[in-house]
């Protein structure tokens, strides 16, 4: 149970990050920088193997894909 606990924490992290960056990304491309941002989040959603129906990451595929 504990590795299991530690495992869900770090995902939930992942998550939490994934949130930030797809609002930074936001953000830049509003200001012009849209290629750092676009860096940022193609690396943090290369993070995740499953969960690709969830509508965060739905959302940051999106972004990729404008």
């Amino acid at each position: 149970m504990p590795e299991e606990r530690a495992v869900r924490r770090c995902m939930m992290g992942r998550l939490f990050e994934l949130r930030a960056v797809m609002s930074l990304s936001r953000l830049w491309q509003g200001q012009g920088k849209r290629e750092g941002a676009w860096q940022r989040l193609e690396e943090v959603y290369g993070w995740f193997t499953e969960g690709f129906d969830t509508a965060d990451l739905k959302e940051a595929k999106l972004l990729l894909e404008a």
